[in-house]
C-alpha cells in the first residue's frame, strides 16, 4: 500500500492503481472541466451535420455502384447475397472519400452556425 495523491487528495492504494492515479494526475489541468464542457459544447453544434453529411455523401457515391450491382443480379443471374456482400464491401472504399467531405461539412455548418449567434466570439473570451 503506498500513498498517492499528491496536495489534492491522500489516498491508500495498491500497487497496480499508482499508475493509474500517476498519469491522471499527470494529464489533468485545473482547467479540464470547463474544458470539457466546451469540447462537449462544440461537439454537439458538429455531430449532427456531419452524422447527415456522411450518410448523404455515401449514399450519392454509392448511387452508381448500386446500379452496377442491380445488373449483375437482373441481367447476370448472380444471387442476391453475394451481391449484398459485394455491396457491404464496398461501403469502406466510398466512405474513404465521404469521411472527409463530411468532416467538413460538420465543421464549416457547426462553426458558422455558432459564429451566426456569436458564440465563437464569447468562447474567445475564455
Amino acid at each position: 500500500m503506498f500513498p498517492i495523491g499528491g496536495n489534492r487528495h491522500i489516498a491508500w492504494k495498491t500497487q497496480g492503481d499508482i499508475h493509474y492515479h500517476f498519469f491522471k494526475n499527470l494529464f489533468c489541468d485545473i482547467n479540464y472541466g470547463v474544458f470539457k464542457l466546451f469540447d462537449r459544447y462544440i461537439l454537439k453544434e458538429i455531430i449532427s451535420p456531419f452524422i447527415i453529411g456522411l450518410f448523404a455523401y455515401t449514399f450519392v457515391l454509392l448511387m452508381n455502384q448500386i446500379l452496377d450491382m442491380s445488373e449483375l443480379f437482373i441481367e447476370r443471374g448472380v444471387p442476391l447475397q453475394v451481391v449484398l456482400v459485394l455491396f457491404i464491401y464496398l461501403i469502406p472504399a466510398m466512405m474513404a472519400f465521404s469521411l472527409p467531405m463530411s468532416v467538413l461539412l460538420g465543421t464549416l455548418s457547426g462553426l458558422s452556425r455558432m459564429s451566426s449567434d456569436i458564440e465563437v466570439t464569447a468562447l474567445k473570451t475564455l
